[in-house]
């Protein structure tokens, strides 16, 4: 871990500055402008899509110093949690593309079972993650 703990902002902070984690107003932030972590209608919400090798490491050590696991993580949005509700959106948008993209290689002609078969449990799986974030949106 190479964050440090400074009590006098209760914050986290890397030996640089560029990555400031706040474990009491669930706020991370990246370069000062990428908010990756949020809470958002009583839940906690990790954006683990990153821009570049330093926000990589930004993420890894925040999911390092956190109490408890984020209640969601997104994967599929390049959009800051500045406004978490777009960057949820954009999330399922973009899952839904990959249920698309993973059901026309289902249909291709000459596609192996197996192959198939782990492609329809994908399926499955974006499926009950875009209903999550449906209903989180919809609290």
């Amino acid at each position: 871990m190479t964050l440090k703990y400074f009590s006098r902002t209760d914050t986290y902070k890397n030996s640089t500055g560029t990555n400031r984690v706040n474990l009491i107003d669930h706020t991370a932030y990246s370069y000062d402008w990428w908010l990756y972590y949020t809470k958002y209608k009583g839940r906690t919400v990790f954006n683990h899509t990153t821009y570049s090798s330093s926000t990589s490491k930004h993420q890894r050590d925040a999911l390092n110093i956190l109490n408890s696991p984020p209640t969601f993580v997104l994967y599929n949005t390049r959009l800051s949690l500045t406004n978490p509700e777009e960057a949820i959106k954009d999330e399922v948008n973009n899952i839904r593309a990959i249920v698309k993209e993973l059901i026309a290689k289902v249909k291709a002609p000459r596609t192996k079972l197996s192959t198939n078969n782990a492609r329809r449990i994908a399926i499955n799986e974006h499926l009950q993650t875009i209903k999550q974030y449906r209903v989180l949106l919809a609290s």
